[in-house]
């Protein structure tokens, strides 16, 4: 990837995520590492006009076809994503109007497209001319910017919530989530982070979970300097507080990596017991192994592994284990917005088979008397609830309230239950189910 301004690494991106059909997250992150000698506003910018127009796509489109005598679908790929990220800033950018349009008239030329600059120019002088009139009443699809059939199952799964949750998943949260360490003074740390001239609010329903914003890069705050806390959402951080592992336990992290909650769970024991990390990729165990010793944790070790076969040795051994399995991520389409577009009806039961071949991992892990944690960032029932069922099928275990691991109750749930399905628009954190088991002596 080469550029010579932020608006072209905007469309490089775009290009690879939309055109070549690679997942945002790691395209975003690998451009910032690379462009990582830009100014903090430059990068700033090219974080929120990717994201914003990957996440507002169907809307924008939409808004395109009504404006050009060509639609998006039919434009040359350079164009149409040109012509996106232009109605973007014209919509939701602080940016003067002629100034999008006539960096987008640049770019076109840039890119090779000398003949298509009237065009470009055209349609983005259009999209300005009617930025307040367009209407999408008429159409989920483009309200939400999410296909139809996805909100159809949304809709079905969540009657009374799911227009809460579309708007959600439309607004950019602003900040960083962090939690801070058991082992870290928090006063201190609150302290170091207002020094570095952080804002810091305390976040919804977890323990040491802090919402962080600040004009200094996240790498540059004393307190991370220090590795005080580790990032991570609300939600993330209760599955952490629900599993609450008694000191000197042999933990298991079933797809642990990049291990965010292998380290949560190191911390919780004070650094005491063991908390084993696996994951089938040995590049992402390369990243979580390299992620706990930038926090100065001792006591994990990690190993490659597929948590859809059982390993005999582990049988009965552990006294907690955590399947945070792979899911449809549909909790988290704030973070990665391009999931929605991805996901099909046949992924959704695919996933749900596959998680139950790993729960049958994680349920012979767990030794008599011990604890089985099961969690994902989707609010899919189908992945959720009826999954939590199949564990209650085979006889071994028994549900545990989660009221004693809870300060704050999230909206809507009964932790008396065993499980709780955090939703966004209804709660203040990311989509998440967590259900907590165990194992009958």
């Amino acid at each position: 990837m080469s550029a010579e301004n932020e608006r072209q690494i905007v469309l490089e991106i775009l290009t690879e995520v939309l055109e070549e059909k690679r997942f945002f997250h790691l395209v975003l992150h690998q451009a910032l590492e690379k462009y990582a000698y830009l100014p903090e506003n430059k990068r700033a910018f090219i974080s929120r006009l990717s994201r914003l127009t990957v996440e507002r796509l169907l809307t924008l489109d939409a808004a395109l076809s009504q404006v050009s005598s060509v639609p998006p679908a039919r434009m040359k790929p350079v164009i149409r994503n040109i012509l996106r990220m232009t109605a973007c800033q014209i919509f939701w950018f602080d940016v003067p109007g002629y100034a999008a349009v006539s960096e987008a008239v640049k770019l076109t030329r840039i890119k090779g497209f000398a003949g298509l600059t009237g065009f470009v120019n055209a349609v983005s002088r259009a999209v300005l001319r009617k930025k307040d009139s367009f209407d999408f009443s008429g159409s989920d699809e483009a309200r939400y910017s999410m296909p139809e059939d996805l909100i159809r199952r949304i809709r079905t799964w969540y009657p009374a919530e799911a227009d809460a949750f579309f708007q959600a998943q439309l607004s950019a949260r602003q900040g960083t989530t962090i939690r801070i360490f058991r082992r870290s003074d928090l006063s201190r740390t609150l302290d170091l982070l207002s020094e570095d001239g952080c804002t810091v609010r305390k976040a919804a329903y977890a323990d040491r979970c802090f919402d962080v914003s600040g004009d200094l890069p996240i790498g540059e705050w004393r307190a991370s300097r220090e590795g005080l806390f580790e990032v991570m959402d609300a939600a993330s951080a209760l599955v952490v507080q629900c599993a609450a592992p008694e000191k000197n336990s042999l933990c298991l992290d079933l797809c642990g990596a990049p291990g965010g909650k292998s380290i949560g769970l190191a911390d919780w024991m004070e650094g005491s017991g063991l908390v084993e990390c696996r994951d089938l990729s040995e590049t992402r165990l390369s990243v979580a192994e390299e992620n706990a010793a930038q926090a100065g944790f001792t006591n994990l070790k990690f190993a490659a592994s597929d948590a859809a076969q059982a390993r005999p040795e582990d049988a009965e051994r552990y006294d907690l284990v955590l399947a945070d399995l792979p899911c449809s991520g549909l909790g988290v389409l704030g973070r990665k917005p391009d999931l929605k577009y991805r996901i099909t009806g046949k992924d959704l039961s695919a996933l749900a088979d596959l998680q139950r071949r790993m729960l049958d991992t994680a349920m012979c892990a767990v030794k008599k008397g011990g604890v089985l944690i099961y969690s994902t960032c989707t609010i899919n029932p189908g992945e959720n609830g009826k999954n939590a069922d199949f564990i209650l099928r085979s006889g071994d275990f028994q549900p545990e309230s989660l009221r004693p691991y809870l300060g704050e109750v999230p909206e809507g749930c009964d932790p008396d239950t065993g499980r709780m399905q955090l939703l966004p628009g209804r709660n203040r954190c990311d989509g998440f189910f967590i259900a907590r088991f165990r194992k009958s002596r």
